[in-house]
C-alpha cells in the first residue's frame, strides 16, 4: 500500500483501515507520517519534506527508503539509498513527482500489487478542496497551475503503465483520485 498525503487519506480513512486490516500489506508512505497508521516505510524523494521530517523522532526511528538527491549514502541500517536518476524520466516539468518514482521502484524491484491511498491530484483553488491531509504538507507551486500539474500527472502515469517492466502488476486505487478513472490498465 503506497500511502501519499493527499486529502483522501482523512476523507476516506474507513477505506485505508479496512484495505489494511483486510489485506495487512507492506505499507510505504511517501513524504509524509500520518497519524494513527504505522507504516514499515517512509519513502522520501523530496528534500524540502524531508528537512521537515527530518526533526521527528518517528521518522529518526523509522525505516525509510530515501532517493539520492537528498542523500547519497548512509551508515544508519534502518536507511535505504535509491538512485534518483534511475527513478525520474525526462520529458515533464515535474519529472520527480514522487508517487512516480516510488511506483518505478517497486516496478523495478518486482512487486506484483500496488494499492494506492491519498494520490488525490491537486485541487481548483475554487473547489476549496484541501490538496494534502495537512495543512502544513501545503506547496505554493500546486497551487500555480494545478491544470497543468494534474494534466502532467496523468501523463507520467500512463507512461508508467505503458513502459513498466512488469505489465501484470495490479494496480489500484483504494481512495478517490482524480488519475483513477483516466488510467484504463488499473
Amino acid at each position: 500500500l503506497i500511502m501519499l498525503p493527499g486529502n483522501s487519506i482523512n476523507v476516506e480513512r474507513n477505506k485505508i483501515d479496512g484495505y489494511i486490516s483486510n489485506e495487512k500489506p507492506v505499507i510505504i508512505t511517501v513524504n509524509f507520517i500520518p497519524e494513527n497508521i504505522v507504516s514499515d516505510y517512509i519513502y522520501i524523494s523530496n528534500v524540502k519534506r524531508y528537512l521537515y521530517w527530518n526533526q521527528n523522532d518517528i521518522f529518526q526511528n523509522h525505516k525509510k527508503i530515501i532517493s539520492s538527491n537528498i542523500k547519497n549514502n548512509s551508515d544508519n541500517q534502518n536507511e535505504v539509498i535509491v538512485s534518483f536518476s534511475k527513478l525520474i524520466k525526462c520529458g515533464w516539468e515535474h519529472l520527480d513527482n514522487s508517487g512516480l518514482m516510488l511506483l518505478r521502484l517497486l516496478d523495478r524491484i518486482g512487486v506484483t500489487e500496488i494499492a494506492i491511498a491519498g494520490f488525490d491530484g491537486y485541487s481548483y483553488t475554487s473547489e476549496g478542496t484541501p490538496n494534502y491531509v495537512s495543512d502544513t504538507l501545503e506547496l505554493s507551486s500546486t497551487k500555480k497551475d494545478p491544470i497543468q500539474t494534474n494534466t502532467e500527472i496523468e501523463s507520467m502515469l500512463e507512461d508508467y503503465f505503458n513502459t513498466r517492466s512488469n505489465k501484470n502488476t495490479i494496480v489500484k486505487f483504494i481512495t478517490t483520485s482524480r488519475f483513477s478513472g483516466s488510467i484504463k490498465t488499473i
